[in-house]
């Protein structure tokens, strides 16, 4: 008997999860101008935090966006699909595979990064050392390659950069023994369980994460909405205390402890990394493939128009109602 009523119980409950998951996601999706966008992420970054911002603080949802979040370990745009690159992946993508790729969206004009060393060091020691880079196509590298040249330095000279790591080794390598120095975005090279000793190494601006769309395959509306989003998280993340948004946001970064991560979120706060939801400036683009070009790196220079989205002007139709709406609605003399 008893098991019989257990068993009813549990039918009963699971029957109301059932109906309470139907009616809830009967609700997102029947709310008028609501769409759903997904975004594909590499591995977790702090330059993303506009992103995850947005879609856990309701930003997103204010202006109409089910943002879905989904990792992917080599991301591409598709059918209401984004997808986080860097702007010279978006860049090569354009002009050497010949996609369809539209940068709607920015996310950060820097890229946070470390250099590690074994032992304490100073920037006067790098000539001689053997540093471990990401590809040598990557724009943090070629940047790096440019602060180099201008304090007089020639890279592949002076020092040695070892660019032919795959991503996920290049951390591993370092702990085991290769190279003097490692260059590298990850955050987690301050935790404690290395004693890597670092110096922040500060790049100059550039378009670094941006959203990539396939064009013609989401809709104009939704980046536009998504735009808005973007704005306003990244407006909370240079205003609240870098321990607030930490723990708000810890659950994207299983692999960074809460302290480690607050000293990145205070770094990309003082640095002012992120530049989310708009475009860059032209001058901005051309500086990039101008420092990819020196580094040997550009396929083929794009115009600015070629590579990010405008939006489509508004019918004349639509604008001369607007204005006779306005007109009619001015109190007559």
């Amino acid at each position: 008997m008893r098991r019989l009523l257990f068993l009813g119980i549990t039918i009963i409950l699971l029957g109301l999860a059932l109906a309470f998951w139907y009616r809830e996601g009967k609700r997102i999706s029947s709310t008028p101008g609501t769409q759903e966008l997904t975004v594909l992420l590499p591995s977790p970054r702090v330059e993303f935090l506009p992103l995850y911002w947005a879609a856990a603080s309701g930003e997103a949802e204010k202006e109409g966006l089910v943002l879905k979040l989904l990792p992917s370990a080599s991301p591409s745009p598709g059918e209401k699909t984004l997808a986080a690159l860097t702007a010279e992946e978006a860049l090569c993508g354009r002009t050497l595979e010949g996609k369809k790729w539209k940068v709607v969206a920015l996310l950060s004009e820097k890229e946070l990064a470390w250099l590690a060393g074994r032992q304490p060091f100073r920037w006067e020691d790098l000539p001689g050392k053997k540093v471990i880079t990401p590809a040598a196509e990557q724009g943090l590298t070629a940047a790096f390659e440019e602060v180099l040249r201008e304090q007089g330095w020639r890279p592949h000279r002076d020092l040695i950069l070892i660019t032919n790591l795959p991503p996920h080794l290049r951390l591993p390598a370092f702990a085991a023994g290769v190279g003097d120095l490692l260059l590298t975005p990850d955050p987690l090279i301050l935790s404690g369980r290395f004693r890597f000793s670092s110096l922040p190494l500060s790049l100059p601006p550039f378009p670094r994460w941006v959203l990539v769309a396939e064009e013609g395959r989401v809709p104009e509306k939704a980046v536009l909405a998504l735009g808005r989003a973007l704005e306003a998280s990244q407006a909370k993340l240079y205003s609240l205390p870098p321990q607030e948004i930490a723990g708000e946001t810890a659950v994207f970064f299983p692999q960074l402890s809460l302290e480690v991560l607050t000293r990145a979120i205070d770094r990309a706060q003082r640095e002012r990394i992120w530049k989310a939801g708009e475009l860059p400036h032209p001058q901005a683009f051309a500086r990039l493939q101008e420092i990819l070009k020196r580094a040997g790196e550009l396929p083929r220079p794009l115009d600015y128009q070629e590579l990010f989205f405008t939006p489509a002007p508004r019918p004349l139709r639509e604008e001369g109602n607007r204005a006779g709406g306005s007109a009619s609605a001015a109190p007559r003399r």
